[in-house]
C-alpha cells in the first residue's frame, strides 16, 4: 500500500531472537515501495510511548542486532524513506501509536497497510 504523496506504511512479523548478550530483530518488508529504510526506537515497557531513538538506519535491511539494556524494553520498527517516516504501529484499542518526541526524519504516519 501506498499513498498519493509517497509516504512509507508499515512492517509486520517482528521477530526476536538472542545470540549470545545480543537482541536480533527481523520483521517483514514494509507494504510500500515508498519505504526504502527502517528505523529501530525502544522504550521501556510500562511507560508506553517513551519511545526513543536506537538507530535511524539499518540500510534497508529488514535485519538488525542491538546490544539489549537492562530493564524490559519494547522496540518499534518504523519504515522511513529521506523524506518522512511510516506508520509506528497501533496499540491494544487500535489506536496509531504516536511518534517519537524526536524522530529520525520528519515524520508523517500514514494508516498501517491492512
Amino acid at each position: 500500500m501506498r499513498d498519493e504523496i509517497g509516504r512509507p506504511g508499515d512492517v509486520a512479523g517482528l521477530l526476536l531472537s538472542k545470540n549470545g548478550g545480543d537482541l536480533g530483530l527481523a520483521w517483514s518488508p514494509s507494504c510500500s515501495p515508498a519505504a526504502t529504510d527502517y528505523a529501530v526506537y525502544r522504550g521501556v515497557v510500562g511507560t508506553w510511548y517513551s519511545h526513543t531513538i536506537e538507530q535511524c538506519s539499518t540500510g534497508g535491511s529488514t535485519a538488525t542486532t542491538l546490544t539489549p539494556t537492562a530493564g524490559s524494553d519494547y522496540y518499534l520498527v518504523v519504515p522511513i524513506n529521506p523524506a518522512a517516516e511510516g506508520s509506528y504501529g497501533k496499540d491494544g484499542s487500535g489506536s496509531q501509536l504516536p511518534p517519537a518526541a524526536v524522530a529520525c526524519v520528519a515524520t508523517q504516519i500514514v494508516a498501517p497497510c491492512p
